[in-house]
């Protein structure tokens, strides 16, 4: 089925791929490169975070960054990385519009997809989507696909975009920094 759909593909091996440098890694070895990097290295994996193929490995860091010796406020922390998941979040969806909306219409058009929604009430459809949409872009899961959940919003300025995108990418990168 996924060779139907080579971005779908690049997405799953690129977080496999992601799980398992962040596996072999060793703990302290990365917790010493990203723990003198601070909110500088909360910005970067800010901007890591909305994309399918970094967003494991941007957790990675998070979590190596809040695990240093460092005093960070995970609160400035969420801030900086929520803003800078927000300006990957306003390329993501021009990246959306012009590549990747034809793969996920013909994934949701599979007969097993479309026999699965068709079983469920559009008023459940209508909730549901918003708030897979709102998980999908809060956590470091791809924001592609979180973004097209919410195929509504993409009519939006795109400054409320930019704002939305960053509190709910702002809240997911502190409930990280807190752990």
């Amino acid at each position: 089925m996924l060779s139907k759909y080579p971005k779908f593909r690049l997405i799953f091996i690129s977080i496999f791929l992601a799980s398992i440098i962040l596996g072999l890694l060793d703990k302290f070895a990365l917790s010493q490169t990203f723990s003198e990097t601070g909110y500088y290295g909360i910005f970067i994996a800010g901007l890591l975070y909305s994309y399918s193929f970094s967003g494991a490995f941007s957790a990675g860091i998070l979590l190596a960054i809040s695990n240093s010796q460092q005093n960070l406020n995970p609160f400035i922390g969420a801030i900086i990385g929520g803003l800078a998941a927000g300006l990957s979040d306003l390329f993501i969806l021009k990246y959306i519009k012009e590549n990747l909306t034809e793969e996920i219409m013909g994934f949701l058009h599979e007969k097993y997809i479309e026999a699965i929604s068709s079983k469920i009430h559009t008023r459940i459809k209508k909730i549901f989507n918003p708030v897979l949409g709102i998980i999908f872009i809060a956590s470091p899961l791809p924001d592609e696909i979180g973004l097209t959940f919410l195929s509504g919003i993409q009519n939006l300025n795109k400054w409320y975009l930019f704002a939305f995108c960053s509190l709910l990418n702002g809240l997911g990168i502190f409930i990280i920094l807190s752990i």
